[in-house]
């Protein structure tokens, strides 16, 4: 029975000013990256994609998550072994549009078969060792509407 919601569709924007964290607040006490949503803020993103997609028009809209989402101060992800850590591969920082890109890079890398897509030190996690917060902070936050 359909009872007018919504689900299994999104809607974001990020013209929205950004609220940076401290880095503090990921630890195990701020698991839950959910913060506030704010009407005023995101009423217009809401009334564009309802203005978009026809079937969103007049429906119950369900859950509204203001979400935090990752930056990298060059707007690229974090692939690779994690230095001092050489057999602990990550992927962080990956958006929807480099996927599959990333996990084809990571499948030569780790797989041995094929030239990587991209020189591997431009994912290296420890790109930024060496970055104090605010010089992390400053640079991301140049990328934050482009994403």
């Amino acid at each position: 029975m359909c009872d007018g919601t919504v689900s299994g569709t999104g809607s974001g924007r990020t013209t929205t000013t950004p609220i940076p964290h401290a880095p503090d607040r990921f630890g195990l006490r701020d698991a839950d990256a959910e913060r506030p949503f704010s009407d005023a803020a995101f009423g217009p993103a809401l009334a564009r994609a309802q203005a978009l997609v026809p079937a969103l028009r007049g429906r119950r809209i369900g859950r509204r998550l203001n979400g935090v989402y990752a930056l990298t101060p060059d707007a690229l992800p974090l692939a690779g072994p994690l230095p001092g850590l050489p057999r602990v591969w990550v992927a962080e920082g990956c958006w929807v549009t480099q996927a599959g890109g990333l996990g084809a890079q990571l499948a030569r890398q780790l797989g041995g078969e094929g030239e990587p897509l991209v020189d591997p030190a431009r994912l290296d996690p420890g790109r930024f060792e060496g970055w104090d917060v605010d010089r992390v902070r400053t640079a991301a936050l140049r990328h934050y509407r482009g994403v």
